[in-house]
């Protein structure tokens, strides 16, 4: 497997943020518990469960209180926050670590889920990528950031005609039509809106490192970023658009 330059730079930069990732991510926690409860509210039972893109072990914590008797094999594409993951568990004989690319996860039987917070909009084949996990297990639950997310941010860019250069997202509607499409007998899809406030523009793109999160899309480049900074001198508010799917058979 060949990886392109965009995800060898994505992966560079979650192994350069694992150590900093939990004192940053509590956007991310307050996803992972919101998904935790959804998914322990239709899923009463799971044996053996992979997880795709375990980070640090956020989400990987509650997939372990909520099955504290199931295999869990937790993957992410950077080998540090596999790391960073396998040390909070490692005295947990039902916890698995492994370094893959989730969009080439290929499994050897069905299991009974495969959950994933906050990872499958870094795939670069998202619909086809989803399309081939579908038939390796009994239930797929995920979280994606969705278009309109970090609106005051791209409208920034966009009135400095510097051009928006982070990742593109599903919408709303995309998200939706991506759920429906699955034969599940069961589809839980819901939508969250979270606002987090920082005092300057700096803080933002600081908190984006520190958690891996500033990469740009294949070709582009941030481009005259202090003329972007100056629009915000009293501070920024930052909308995250998350969207929820469980797909059960």
């Amino acid at each position: 497997m060949t990886l392109s330059d965009n995800k060898k730079l994505i992966i560079a930069n979650f192994d350069q943020a694992a150590t900093s990732y939990d004192a940053y991510a509590d956007v991310q926690k307050e996803i992972a518990a919101t998904l935790r409860k959804i998914v322990r509210e239709h899923l009463p039972l799971a044996r053996d469960i992979v997880e795709i893109g375990c980070g640090t072990g956020l989400f990987t914590e509650h997939l372990h209180s909520l099955y504290p008797q199931a295999e869990i094999f937790a993957t992410d594409i950077s080998k540090n926050m596999v790391r960073e993951c396998s040390h909070k568990f490692r005295a947990n004989e039902r916890l698995h670590y492994n370094i893959c690319d989730g969009e080439f996860l290929f499994l050897p039987r069905q299991v009974d889920l495969i959950a994933s917070n906050l990872a499958f909009q870094w795939f670069e084949y998202l619909h086809k990528s989803i399309r081939k996990l579908w038939p390796q297990t009994h239930s797929l639950a995920f979280t994606v950031f969705l278009e309109g997310s970090f609106s005051s941010w791209k409208a920034a860019y966009n009135d400095k005609e510097e051009g928006n250069v982070m990742h593109p997202l599903l919408s709303p509607y995309e998200f939706q039509d991506l759920c429906n499409s699955f034969d599940a007998k069961k589809k839980i899809v819901k939508f969250q809106t979270i606002s987090r406030r920082h005092l300057c523009a700096t803080d933002f793109l600081h908190t984006l490192r520190e958690i891996g999160a500033q990469t740009p899309q294949p070709g582009r480049s941030p481009k005259n970023l202090r003329k972007v900074l100056n629009q915000f001198p009293n501070g920024i508010e930052i909308n995250y658009e998350v969207g929820y799917g469980l797909l059960l058979r």
